[in-house]
């Protein structure tokens, strides 16, 4: 199975899941699963498969069980009918909740240093840690440090990372926001 992209956004009261093939051969599906931490996944739906396919095909799922302030991840489990799978990229959607905690990159793309900014309503300790595409640690910038009420920022250095899709985790108390930082 060629995979074409895999996306999601949030749509209100439900996350949006696409994803389109170019070709599919002996494609039995595709197992949505989530995660809330990025590193235990379970199963949410199978979408079935186009079998064999030399056309385009475009696929779909929505996602109801969301709560505002948290972060899902998503990845596709591609199963053939003889039981071999591939995984995709990993999806993440977080649902801010603006009350809480808000963050920002810029630039985003980067290619040698990036901005972390983040608003705290309230006095907080804070942990930031930088992750690759499969939710593993790759740096701890910040770790249970006691932060004011305020506006923080935070600068990056990735001159040194490989050119790729990383995600920034800014948890606080019960609040956990991510936001993809893409660099070149």
């Amino acid at each position: 199975v060629e995979l074409l992209y895999f996306k999601g956004e949030n749509v209100k009261e439900y996350n949006h899941l696409t994803w389109k093939t170019a070709t599919e051969i002996d494609n039995e599906g595709f197992y949505m699963e989530r995660s809330i931490d990025g590193k235990t996944f379970e199963i949410l739906d199978f979408v079935k498969g186009a079998g064999n396919s030399l056309e385009t095909q475009k696929y779909e799922l929505r996602d109801y069980k969301i709560q505002a302030g948290n972060t899902y991840y998503y990845r596709l489990k591609q199963m053939d009918f003889d039981g071999r799978f591939e995984y995709s990229e990993i999806v993440a959607i977080s649902l801010e909740d603006e009350k809480n905690l808000k963050i920002s990159i810029a630039p985003n793309p980067a290619n040698t240093t990036t901005l972390i900014s983040y608003d705290l309503v309230e006095h907080s300790n804070i942990t930031i840690q930088l992750l690759d595409i499969n939710g593993r640690v790759i740096r701890l910038l910040e770790y249970g440090t006691q932060q004011r009420k305020g506006t923080h920022y935070l600068p990056l250095d990735v001159k040194a990372l490989e050119r790729g899709l990383y995600f920034v985790l800014i948890e606080s108390r019960d609040k956990r926001v991510m936001k993809k930082l893409t660099v070149m």
